[in-house]
């Protein structure tokens, strides 16, 4: 093993601490130089996963135009490798960055793509994908999309005990409703966000919910 391998396996490792320790923009730096190396020893490999922390790693810092490009050299590689069962993953992070900057057109299309070929038995990725497929589809003005896609998010949120997108989903459920003057099940939402928000200690989120029933009255 010549010097090169070693500097690069050795760079991934450094990136990845550095990226959980929360020290993102050395990171950047670090698993920047990692790509480089990779793509000058020709292991498309290491450089699939430089890019697609370098796309984490730039989204945590707000330079999502960044973490895009990143992403979509990720997914190339992805796809030029025929890794299948990482490309809902790749298609996914795609998809949240164009969201972060406003191409919900984009973020519908590459979350419905990833949708296609994710593992349904994990909740865990599912409730992101739904969730944010679902507030996509609401910025593009597709409200019956966004109101099944928010139903099939709370099934998900609810496997996994996340009371902030359960509550969240079933409150933008209840917003949906409000909307078309379904008074009934918009109370019988809100309510159910009311409850995921009581179980999660969300003071912020219970508030708002309240509120929001309030109104209804």
């Amino acid at each position: 093993v010549g010097q090169g391998p070693l500097a690069l396996e050795a760079g991934m490792q450094l990136g990845e601490t550095l990226l959980v320790s929360g020290q993102t923009q050395n990171a950047v730096e670090v698993l920047g130089r990692v790509g480089q190396i990779a793509q000058a020893l020709q292991d498309p490999i290491k450089e699939r996963a430089a890019a697609a922390l370098l796309g984490q790693a730039h989204a945590s810092l707000k330079n999502f135009e960044a973490a895009v490009q990143f992403g979509e050299r990720a997914l190339q590689l992805t796809r030029n490798l025929k890794m299948t069962q990482i490309e809902p993953v790749d298609l996914y992070n795609l998809g949240f960055f164009n969201l972060m900057l406003g191409r919900s057109k984009e973020a519908v299309k590459l979350f419905q793509e990833s949708r296609k070929g994710a593992d349904a038995s994990n909740p865990a990725f599912q409730k992101e994908l739904l969730y944010n497929l679902a507030t996509a589809q609401m910025r593009e003005n597709d409200v019956a999309a966004a109101e099944t896609t928010f139903k099939a998010a709370v099934g998900a949120a609810e496997a996994t005990n996340d009371f902030r997108k359960l509550a969240s989903a079933h409150q933008q459920l209840g917003i949906i409703a409000g909307k078309r003057g379904d008074t009934e099940v918009a109370r019988h939402e809100l309510n159910a966000a009311l409850a995921a928000a009581n179980q999660g200690e969300l003071k912020d989120a219970q508030e708002a919910i309240e509120k929001q029933l309030q109104s209804l009255s």
